[in-house]
This record gives structure tokens, sequence and C-alpha cells, in this order.
């Protein structure tokens, strides 16, 4: 039976594939977040605000993961060679899939591009399947073996295409955040290196672009879809005993997005994205996204080909739109870096012998979720174009013409996209998980003792 994709394929998406360094630190962190930490939620560490010795203790353990040492040198107990923002995202990752509020992660690094909505959305998938299942367990008098009893809530397409969107929003946003962790961290390897300024102009156009356009993304889709999912609890999402711990983190995510401010954050990228370097490796880009779509078509990498010509295309025409092109571009990014990071998952993914069974299928399911994402990107892209250029350029037949035969090819390239959700969402119903989380959570307080 199919299962979730593992780590094997994660490391080679997000690549540290290549960096035994980075595999143990994920290891050592995991074990922080799923043991010490996770025990202090589930036990209702979270409500006090004071320091208490519990939380003190967490000090020593982030001590021992390598947490702390993330922001020294290895002479002063770093733990990692070189440029550090690829680790530091993946610590604040592994924090973030149990609990990464003030309350117990307040020693681990600062968050990387919008990571930590990632971990919170991927980390709802299993949760959820899970109470999907086993809704009408007990209540029902159909017993198990019978359709009801085995899917439960999946049997209503409505359900689980909904949690559909949140695993394909949650690829999506570990993709961008960890392309922009790998992007610092090259250019801080040849700031180091003395290499000449023109050597590095344009990777860092691309890193002030790619740095606020995950955090953009992180307060205002990313919130909006860690909402959803709290939501597909039901009212249970909203209490402290929710699987997951999806309420608290619903509720960090609201105060993170907050503090971020997304105000100042979208000037900055407005002003970032219209840097004539940024806007030169766009055009390569959607070059590189077109040759995408010809030899991977599965990953609805058509559709966001013209997405991102009709965004350029319009940012040329309505200057002034730059503040609302600059939300719609983080979504663009986004689905770009997923659809990346599922060539390399299918490039490399064949010389990794633990893979050798599970590959197809993780590439088959992870398209899926690749032209999911691209769908909604494209649909946002052209809601949002075609206001700011019908709704501006009242006396420009011209433009509007031109716009037309875009909105034409934009929505032909939509074709088949619901089918790939609905293969996603069969899959859903039949992927095989644990019957249990693999951390504390507040309704087994026997696994929290």
């Amino acid at each position: 039976m199919p299962t979730l994709p593992g780590d094997d394929a994660r490391r080679i998406m997000w690549g540290f594939a290549d960096r035994p360094d980075l595999q143990l630190l994920v290891h050592s962190v995991r074990g922080v977040a799923r043991g010490p930490v996770a025990r202090l939620v589930a036990l209702g560490a979270r409500n006090p605000c004071e320091r208490t010795p519990e939380k003190q203790e967490l000090r020593r353990a982030y001590n021992n993961a390598g947490i702390v040492g993330l922001f020294n040198e290895p002479p002063q107990s770093g733990h990692t060679e070189g440029p550090r923002n690829l680790a530091r995202a993946l610590a604040a990752f592994e924090l973030a899939w149990v609990d990464a509020s003030v309350a117990t992660g307040g020693f681990m690094p600062r968050d990387h591009g919008g990571i930590m909505v990632a971990a919170r959305l991927l980390s709802a998938v299993e949760p959820l399947i899970r109470y999907q299942r086993g809704r009408f367990h007990g209540g029902s008098p159909a017993g198990p073996g019978s359709p009801r009893y085995e899917l439960g809530l999946q049997l209503k397409d409505d359900a689980v295409h909904r949690l559909v969107d949140v695993w394909s929003a949650g690829e999506a946003c570990a993709a961008l955040g960890f392309e922009a962790a790998r992007l610092l961290d090259r250019l801080e390897t040849l700031e180091r290196a003395g290499c000449p300024m023109a050597e590095r102009a344009m990777l860092e156009s691309a890193a002030n672009v790619l740095g606020p356009a995950c955090k953009l993304w992180h307060s205002g889709h990313g919130s909006r879809m860690m909402r959803e999912a709290a939501q597909l609890m039901g009212g249970y999402g909203m209490t402290e005993d929710c699987p997951g711990f999806l309420g608290y983190k619903w509720v960090d995510l609201q105060m993170e997005a907050a503090c971020d401010g997304p105000e100042a954050v979208r000037r900055q990228l407005g002003e970032a994205m219209t840097n004539e370097l940024f806007l030169t490796q766009f055009r390569g880009w959607i070059r590189d996204t077109q040759a995408l779509a010809d030899s991977h078509p599965e990953t609805g990498a058509c559709a966001l080909t013209i997405a991102m010509e009709m965004w350029l295309w319009t940012l040329q025409r309505v200057p002034h739109a730059t503040g609302t092109l600059a939300n719609v571009l983080c979504r663009l990014l986004a689905s770009r870096s997923q659809i990346l990071g599922l060539i390399e998952l299918q490039q490399k993914g064949r010389d990794h012998p633990s893979l050798a069974g599970s590959l197809p299928w993780t590439v088959s399911i992870l398209s899926g979720l690749c032209h999911v994402q691209a769908a909604h990107t494209a649909g946002e892209v052209g809601r949002v174009c075609a206001e700011w250029v019908y709704g501006s350029h009242r006396d420009a037949a011209g433009d509007q013409t031109a716009f037309r035969d875009m909105q034409t090819l934009l929505e032909s390239s939509l074709a088949e996209s619901l089918l790939a959700k609905d293969r996603v969402a069969e899959v859903l119903t039949q992927v095989t998980i644990p019957e249990a989380p693999d951390y504390p959570a507040r309704n087994h307080p026997e696994s929290a003792s």
C-alpha cells in the first residue's frame, strides 16, 4: 500500500541528500521536537507565560541537538561548516512540526522564509487523514469492513479535495522556503570567497525577492490554508485536544503573521521585483518553465508558464499595481519551486536504493500536487491581472485584446487540473498511515507521562 512521501524523498527535493551533517541535525532536532517539546505541550506547558523549570530544561535539549550551535562556527561549538541558512531552516521546520511557540521555542532559530508554516501545513496531513477515516467509528451502525466505517468522511469528495489543497499548499511553501535558504547559502559562500560584485549581483537580486516572498506567502495564503486545516477538523480543530496541535498552530500563525508586518514586506518585495536584474532572471525562468511544460506536462507547468507571462505583461503595463502583483508573485515562485523540487527527485531518486520501490508512486502523487497548486496559482493570477487590466485601462483597447488572448490560453491550460486533484484525492483514501502520531498528544495523556 502507498505511504506518504518520506525523508529519503524530502532530502532530495529540499537539497540536502548529499549533506550527512544536515541529515544528522534533522534527526537530532526531530528527537527534541517530538520528545521533550511534544510532552510539554501535551501536558499544557504552553499556557503559563513564566519560564518554568521544565521549559528551562529545553535549553539543554536544544544544546544537545545542536540548535543553539547553529549560530556559531565549529570552533565555537557550531555543528555545520560554512553558511547555515539551510541548516537553520531545517531546524525550524522540525520544531514547527510539533510546536514552535514562544512558550516552547524560545531558543530555536528564527523562521527562515515561512518554513514554519510549511511544517505546520504538512504536519496536518496525517492527523486529518486519521480524523476523516475514524469520524464514524463507534457511532455508526456500519461495522468494520464497510466503506462508511473504513473511510468515514473520505467518502465525501469535498473533504478529501480540501485536504489536497492543504497538502499542495504545504509542499509549495516548503519548496519555496528551502530554495530561498539554499540561495542565501550560495550567496554567502560567494561573499566569503571574495567574488566580484558582478558575479553576485544576479543571485542577490533573486534573494531580495525570494526572501520577502516567503514571508508574504507565510502571512497571507499560508495563514489561510492553516485555518482551512483546522476547520477540516470541525469544532475539534479549535480545542486543545486537537490531534497534531492544529488549533495551537493556527493561533501561533495569526500572531506571527501580524508581527511580520505584511505591508512593509509587501513594499519591500514590490521594490525588489521591479529590479531589472530580477526581471531578466524571471524571463529566463519563464523559458525554463516552458521547457518543463513540454517535457513534464503532468506537473501543470504549462498553466504556470502562461501565468508567469501574464504577470510580467501586467507589471509592465500597470506599474502602480505592484502591491497586489507582489501577492500573486509569491504564489508563482512557490509553484515554480515545487515543480523544480519534483524534477530534482525524479532525476536523482533512481540513484537512491531506498527509493527503488516507492519512487514511481511518490513522483506520481507529487506531480498531481504540483498540478493542483499550479492551477490554483494560475487562476489567482488571472483574476488579479484581469482586475487591474480591465479596471485601469478603460481606453486601451489594444492591450485588452492582447490580454484576452492570454486569458484564453490560461483558461485552456487548466485542462485536466481537476482530474489531477481527483487522482490525489483517491490516493489519500488508500494511503497507509500509522494508527497514532509519533509524538505525545493531549488526548493521549498516558503517552505524555
